[in-house]
């Protein structure tokens, strides 16, 4: 797979943000969606391995439950939250 570069990961994660902001900040992230997530977070700290705060970042996680399989373990305001992290440190790395 191409890698993308900081203003193309910038531009998908921008992308993701705004269809995460349709959705209420409580509700577990689907999991498609939070797979998109993690491929933006690896390609980020491929980018930018020196952010202490970026290496903190965890992969998100599918929800074990059978019942929950379709989504991750994280709400949907986290994972906004972590893509503000995401992009200030493109920026600033």
């Amino acid at each position: 797979m191409k890698r993308l570069d900081k203003n193309a990961i910038d531009e998908r994660l921008e992308a993701l943000y705004e269809g995460l902001q349709l959705m209420p900040p409580t509700s577990l992230c689907p999991w498609p969606v939070a797979r998109v997530f993690n491929k933006l977070l690896s390609q980020t700290k491929d980018e930018i391995d020196e952010d202490l705060v970026l290496r903190q970042v965890q992969t998100l996680k599918q929800h074990s439950s059978e019942d929950f399989r379709d989504v991750s373990t994280a709400h949907v305001g986290t994972v906004l939250a972590l893509i503000g992290q995401l992009r200030v440190a493109l920026r600033q790395g």
